[in-house]
């Protein structure tokens, strides 16, 4: 495990700055760059205008970084201009295919990082992140293109107390879940999440379940504050209009034959609000299930502004399925959309519009 260093120091400081790995492989551990042991109480990685390349672990997590400790973990990458492919060709056997990090609180921040082809076969395609009290992801001028996993394409979180995630002017583009959240899951740990999307492109992001950006699984109570800004998600480069006959066919089925995972996906136990302002446009998705673009539960209050639906299908909802919720539109755009039932929303038990 540490295919350049396994620490096992109770805390440990790693500066590191315009540095290059390149064909390092962990064999039967964790970690292939760098492996620390649970042991370890505090983490702390600075890295800066570094590239990490053909790293892996053939047995383990964490395809670049394992970090296992008890208190604090903190992850920070800085590029003072976009380095380009940072991470590239990086794969982790089991759970994140890039990063691993588990502590009491878990960091991760990013500014000015490109990955591409980033893989795991189960949990977090380029990021798994657990904490028992608070866990932190910013990303900004990020970029990542081709990753793959089981759940959580892009990122897996799992915290029971707190959960913040903040993509700024991020790219993502052809990320893909054999199951649910394609881009991000959130598990059942209960706790409080605040998403915060502003000025980024999502594209080409499939799930063959629910949720083909996120997919918050929740079976206890937990809550969600979500905003959205000036931002596009697009699941599919190609009109699902050029398959027309297809989509129409699969909607009406019983049960379905297929899925896209509509976009975000809330189950019925979340409470809290969704804000979509700043002209942000929803496309070119489809679930065979509900709600192309959103679905929400009864505890949700669901605000959009200016934004554009256009594309979407699903078989209850094309663009919004809404459980009980609360929902407002002001100068909202739908257009092609296409439902089994439910035009452009699918309202049950009791919905405020």
């Amino acid at each position: 495990m540490g295919g350049w260093l396994y620490n096992t120091q109770n805390s440990i400081t790693l500066t590191m700055s315009t540095t290059t790995f390149n064909s390092l492989k962990a064999y039967g551990g964790n970690g292939g760059l760098i492996s620390t042991s649970c042991s370890s109480t505090t983490q702390n990685y600075a890295i800066t205008d570094s590239t990490f390349t053909t790293i892996a672990t053939t047995a383990g997590s964490g395809g670049v970084f394992y970090m296992c400790g008890g208190t604090t973990n903190s992850l920070t990458i800085n590029s003072n201009s976009i380095v380009d492919d940072t991470f590239n060709g990086i794969s982790a056997l089991t759970s994140g295919g890039a990063i691993w990090q588990q502590g009491t609180t878990s960091t991760i921040q990013m500014t000015k990082v490109e990955a591409t082809t980033v893989s795991t076969s189960t949990s977090g395609g380029f990021a798994y992140q657990k904490a028992t009290v608070a866990s932190f992801v910013t990303l900004t001028s990020f970029k990542l293109t081709t990753c793959s996993s089981y759940t959580g394409r892009m990122l897996y979180m799992s915290a029971s107390s707190t959960q913040t995630i903040t993509l700024t002017t991020a790219t993502l583009t052809s990320i893909t879940a054999e199951k649910d959240g394609g881009v991000i899951y959130k598990d059942a740990t209960g706790g409080a999440v605040t998403m915060a999307i502003s000025d980024s492109t999502v594209s080409q992001f499939t799930s063959s379940d629910n949720g083909a950006f996120i997919f918050f699984n929740e079976e206890s109570t937990a809550s969600a504050a979500v905003t959205i800004t000036g931002s596009t998600f697009e699941c599919t480069t190609t009109s699902m209009w050029d398959r027309e006959a297809f989509i129409t066919v699969n909607l009406t089925q019983s049960p379905p034959l297929t899925s896209h995972g509509g976009m975000f996906y809330f189950e019925k136990a979340v409470t809290g609000s969704i804000s979509s302002t700043g002209s942000n446009t929803y496309r070119d998705c489809y679930t065979t299930s509900s709600g192309g673009a959103f679905h929400m539960g009864a505890g949700m209050t669901f605000t959009e502004n200016s934004g554009t639906f256009t594309r979407l299908a699903s078989s209850y909802g094309a663009a919004i399925y809404c459980d009980g919720c609360t929902a407002s539109f002001t100068s909202t755009s739908f257009t092609d959309l296409q439902s089994y039932t439910g035009g452009v929303m699918y309202l049950d038990n009791g919905v405020t519009v």
